[in-house]
């Protein structure tokens, strides 16, 4: 027998097909099974599974985690929202919970405000897997539009010193693929030209530098990088071979 606690007061079951966190698995077509994405290993995908329905991005993590919406439920379930999307429909009926258009706009509500806080505190480790996790995680939460998200990503970054080791080079490269945004040139173009001064040219290092100047030959129309860029060439520090690719960004026959 279902109890109270078995619907909510609109009728539906509590089970995970009318949860906030169920997305339906249409690998194969329309099907009663899913993915929970509360789970922490699909926060990296959710931008391909929401925006491009991508799901060759994570196959097999959805074969292993897919399962039957209407035999489970957890204590996380939270009731789907009815978010009624066109004026013309029926606000009394509003929309069914299990449509994928509805559903998708809960998830993104979802995720645009979803806490960073545990991201924070794997930022805070010493353990550089955990890191990369954190910043992937983070930026695909930038690509939902999530501002607390946006903020820990691109001053995590800003705290990430000038590399040394070949290790440290392969670490910043890997997090800079998640910074590269349009939005944050005028947070980067400070800590890259920190970086230049800061950063010994060595062989551990010199893919780090090349790096930062490709990244500053695509974006050599900007003010503040072709003063920075300009005042470089005036400093007894850099070595002939880097005032060369300097000359050549300003003279715009660097690649």
């Amino acid at each position: 027998m279902k109890t109270a606690d078995d619907e909510d007061n609109l009728g539906f079951e509590r089970n995970c097909s009318n949860c906030n966190y169920f997305f339906p698995y249409l690998l194969h077509g329309p099907s009663e099974y899913g993915i929970c994405l509360n789970d922490p290993e699909f926060e990296p995908y959710v931008e391909e599974l929401l925006e491009n329905e991508n799901y060759d991005s994570c196959k097999e993590l959805i074969e292993e985690k897919k399962y039957d919406g209407n035999e489970h439920s957890c204590e996380d379930f939270e009731m789907v929202e009815i978010i009624g999307t066109d004026s013309s429909m029926d606000e009394s009926s509003g929309i069914d919970p299990n449509d994928e258009t509805n559903l998708s706009e809960v998830v993104n509500l979802f995720l645009k405000n979803r806490s960073v806080e545990e991201y924070r505190e794997m930022l805070s480790t010493g353990d550089n897997e955990k890191r990369l996790k954190a910043f992937e995680t983070l930026s695909a939460l930038v690509s939902m539009n999530n501002d607390k998200a946006s903020k820990l990503l691109i001053e995590s970054f800003k705290e990430i010193p000038p590399p040394v080791s070949l290790e440290d080079v392969h670490f910043k490269l890997e997090v800079f693929r998640f910074v590269k945004r349009k939005d944050y040139l005028k947070d980067l173009i400070p800590v890259l030209f920190r970086d230049l001064y800061e950063t010994e040219s060595t062989n551990q290092t010199r893919q780090w530098i090349s790096e930062i100047f490709r990244y500053l030959s695509i974006h050599k129309n900007e003010v503040k990088v072709t003063e920075n860029l300009e005042k470089m060439l005036t400093e007894k520090q850099f070595s002939y071979r880097i005032k060369n690719k300097i000359k050549g960004i300003l003279d715009e026959d660097f690649y």
